[in-house]
């Protein structure tokens, strides 16, 4: 059974997540969190294109990425044993405000302390 995961952040880094995740027959990407829908929805298409791109002739149809969109990264936590965040505007720490229990989290972002000190 694969595991279902929740993947927060669409923009940046993310699509090359994304597409690793895409080509994991263990791994299930079914809810992508980005506080801009149409930013999933393009995530998606690019995934999906790159997938197309990639098959070769005779081989066997490539996974797509078919994930339900959320805009509240809270309620998206319910579709995923394993949520995954490539969301700048949470650093490590986060994780714990947001992991419904019996899921785990991991984190792909960059922290809130910069070179300089804190980042708001």
């Amino acid at each position: 059974m694969p595991v279902r995961i929740g993947f927060a952040g669409t923009g940046g880094i993310a699509a090359a997540h994304l597409i690793n995740l895409v080509r994991i027959p263990e791994a299930e990407v079914v809810a992508l969190y980005d506080v801009d829908r149409e930013r999933c929805e393009v995530a998606m298409r690019r995934i999906n294109g790159q997938q197309d791109q990639a098959a070769r002739a005779g081989s066997p149809e490539p996974r797509k990425l078919q994930a339900k969109v959320y805009t509240d990264d809270r309620t998206m936590l319910g579709e995923a044993d394993r949520r995954r965040a490539a969301d700048p505007r949470r650093g490590p720490g986060d994780e714990r405000d947001t992991a419904s229990e019996g899921s785990s989290v991991s984190h792909a972002a960059p922290s809130r302390t910069g070179r300089h000190g804190p980042v708001d």
